[in-house]
């Protein structure tokens, strides 16, 4: 092989991960997106010079231009794509006793918002060829209690949402798009985010776009909700009707919307700032991922040992993952020997994002049970992924091919990691 010499660099992830044999890692999964230029720095020094701070003109633009880069009549900057989801669970009415269906693989914030509500998720299994829900799985999740469906576009490739949208119009259901890991993503040329009732947006220090690390848009075409997002999102203020002076009874007045409480969800003027910066580049970005993910599905397609992602004809995928499964049960190799066997011998760290929700500790108190869903379980058990970022060269894609299939011919001898 010929690569670039090792960059003895330490892979962050909240806590310093342990070295592979030589101390070093080739290629690190990092927890950053995208690298900043002098142009969103240039952003934040003007914003900074500003009246305002918070909910001011940046914010005002940002939100008209993401609203016409995804399609939508509206968009509103909130503070992460977890706020985002909070407010549409309260728009679209949650109550305890309610259920919400949604994918057994996804982040775990798709479904805070519905047990905040006192509602219950409801888990539908996922399409063994895209990782989504589809309409089969989540006709049979169907009840008289059920009030909405979450579809979650999982790593950046859409859901199949014509059948899902001719199955929520028909039990009456609303439809949330969590488009958290696919900004830019398109479903038969129409943009994620305008197709349900309400779109859910990261802009996460990890996603394909980002504001400083944290933020958030939510995107509607419903004219009522438009009226109620700006309260939901700030405290519920609003000015008192009929105020015979600004300043009687008070200045501004604190309500209930829709009956819920408010949050503080909003997004300040230098992350719009940013976040408007970032749009301009996102086609751009996403596709580098594009090139990215094809140039890693291109090296590996023919190897049995491993499924590549797929797109099918009605999506373009944005990459946010790249999902490999590692399919090693033929020659007694399971997903774990093949992560550690890349990690410690090769220095590139994998990550098997994600684990069925109702698996972890909370959702087992509340009596969720393994089998939940089948098929997500099995695509679990052989589900990781390769470092993925706009800072992973075409040389580090190249060094992960070389380096997998290595990996599998020595798996495949009865060799294990050289070292524990």
């Amino acid at each position: 092989m010929s690569y670039k010499k090792d960059r003895n660099l330490k892979d962050w992830s909240g806590t310093f991960s342990p070295p592979n044999q030589d101390g070093k890692l080739r290629v690190p999964f990092r927890e950053v997106g995208n690298r900043y230029s002098l142009e969103e720095v240039q952003a934040v020094v003007e914003a900074m010079q500003t009246d305002i701070l918070t909910q001011g003109p940046y914010l005002k633009k940002f939100q008209e231009e993401f609203a016409e880069y995804i399609g939508t009549k509206y968009a509103f900057g909130v503070s992460s794509c977890t706020a985002a989801l909070e407010i549409a669970t309260q728009l679209i009415g949650i109550k305890p006793g309610d259920e919400v269906i949604v994918p057994a693989i996804t982040f775990i914030s798709t479904v805070i918002p519905i047990l905040r509500q006192g509602a219950r998720p409801v888990f539908a299994d996922i399409d063994p060829f895209t990782y989504n829900i589809t309409a089969e799985t989540i006709k049979e999740k169907i009840t008289s209690r059920t009030k909405a469906i979450y579809v979650v576009h999982l790593a950046g490739l859409p859901a199949d949402m014509d059948p899902i949208m001719d199955l929520a119009q028909k039990y009456n259901l609303t439809v949330l798009e969590d488009c958290a890991h696919a900004p830019g993503a398109t479903y038969k040329g129409k943009k994620v985010g305008s197709i349900g009732k309400y779109g859910c947006f990261s802009f996460h220090t990890v996603k394909n776009m980002t504001t400083l690390g944290e933020g958030g848009m939510l995107t509607t075409n419903d004219d009522e909700s438009a009226k109620d997002i700006p309260p939901l999102r700030w405290v519920g203020m609003k000015p008192f009707e009929n105020q015979k002076r600004y300043w009687i009874p008070f200045i501004y007045d604190i309500v209930k919307v829709r009956g819920c409480i408010p949050f503080n969800f909003c997004m300040g003027e230098i992350q719009a700032a940013v976040g408007r910066v970032q749009l301009k580049k996102l086609d751009k970005m996403n596709e580098r991922r594009r090139e990215l993910a094809h140039r890693l599905s291109e090296g590996l397609k023919d190897m049995e040992e491993f499924t590549v992602p797929k797109e099918p004809e009605y999506a373009k995928h944005v990459y946010h993952l790249y999902p490999l499964l590692f399919n090693g049960e033929k020659f007694g190799a399971t997903r774990e020997d093949f992560m550690d066997m890349v990690y410690k011998d090769y220095g590139i760290k994998t990550v098997p994002h994600y684990l069925p929700v109702y698996l972890f500790s909370m959702f087992r108190e509340m009596g969720y049970k393994p089998g939940e869903c089948p098929g997500a379980e099995k695509i679990y058990s052989k589900l990781t992924n390769p470092p993925f970022n706009l800072l992973v060269s075409d040389e580090d894609i190249d060094y992960m091919i070389d380096s997998f299939k290595e990996a599998v011919k020595r798996l495949k001898r009865g060799e294990r990691a050289k070292v524990d």
